[in-house]
Parts: structure tokens; C-alpha cells; sequence
């Protein structure tokens, strides 16, 4: 026969594991906004840089990378003169950085001297 005690703890255990498991189930993966930028001017960059930096730290984001061009080991040549990386902590995050209000008339500011092609991807946990 199984003491008490040991089966009262095995079960408290059991228990508080079957609480767990759905929250860090649920736990969200980190996600990436990847742009492929292709300036034709920077007039507007003085602008959108520090704005635009303090909107991504508001949704927890933070720069991987942005600056000059990839170094392309294979394929074709890179068409974008410039790379960006930002992490978030989530793909909801990110797309709240995206869609803040906030960030509206830096998109327009940054589209009037830029083409980007810019992507939302999760990472692996």
C-alpha cells in the first residue's frame, strides 16, 4: 500500500503540472519583422529612425539588424540596399507595432523616399 503523504504529494504534484501545462503551452514563440529596404533618398530617415525606434521599444521590440547591405554568398544579388531585423515578443506585438497609430504617418514619411518589403515571421522555440 502506498503511504498517505506520498500519494497527497504525487497528486498535489499531478495537479499543479495539469494547472501549468495550458500556460506554457500557450506560451508565445518570438517573432521577426524582416525588411528589405531599397532607399531612393534619405531625407526622410533623420525623421522616421528615432520615432519609429521608440515605437518598436513601446511593443517590446528591439533591432537585430539595420544597416548596409548583406553580404550575398549565393543567389542573385541582393536588391535592397538596406536589411532591418527586429525581434518582438510575439507575432501579436509585432502586428500592434505595425498597426499603431503612431507609426501611420512614419510608414507614409518613410514610403515617400523608400519601396520595402517587409514580412512577419515566428521564430522556433
Amino acid at each position: 500500500m502506498i503511504p498517505k503523504q506520498f500519494r497527497t504529494a504525487v497528486l498535489t504534484f499531478a495537479l499543479a503540472l495539469a494547472i501549468s501545462l495550458p500556460a506554457l503551452a500557450q506560451e508565445a514563440r518570438k517573432a521577426y519583422a524582416i525588411g528589405m529596404l531599397t532607399l531612393q533618398n534619405k531625407d526622410w530617415v533623420k525623421d522616421y529612425g528615432p520615432k519609429t525606434a521608440e515605437i518598436i521599444k513601446r511593443h517590446g521590440g528591439r533591432y537585430l539588424i539595420s544597416g548596409s547591405p548583406p553580404e550575398a554568398l549565393e543567389g542573385s544579388a541582393y536588391p535592397a540596399n538596406v536589411l532591418v531585423v527586429v525581434e518582438f515578443p510575439s507575432l501579436e506585438k509585432a502586428k500592434a507595432w505595425y498597426q499603431d497609430p503612431d507609426y501611420k504617418p512614419l510608414i507614409k514619411l518613410r514610403q515617400s523616399g523608400s519601396s520595402l518589403n517587409l514580412y512577419l515571421m515566428e521564430g522556433v522555440k
